[in-house]
């Protein structure tokens, strides 16, 4: 995502949010990375249009953003591995 005219640069081990729809993000770990896309592993699993349920999927960085917890000053919600 695109913030001021700069780009957050995802490494595996960041928490993020996913936007998986128009109001929905679910938080997850970045796990890997292959041709400009990211695999997360998401903190809860996710149940698509055909009911089908997953844990992890790969999506665009435009649908990442990184997730700080900003009640405990900042720190990441999430533990890097």
């Amino acid at each position: 995502m695109t913030n001021g005219g700069t780009q957050h640069i995802y490494q595996v081990g960041d928490a993020v949010l996913v936007h998986m729809a128009p109001g929905v993000e679910i938080p997850g770990v970045i796990e890997d990375q292959k041709d400009g896309k990211f695999q997360v592993r998401l903190a809860q699993p996710w149940t698509d249009d055909s009911g089908a349920k997953t844990g992890d999927l790969w999506t665009s960085p435009d649908k990442l953003a990184a997730y700080v917890e900003e009640e405990t000053g900042g720190q990441q919600a999430l533990p890097k591995p």
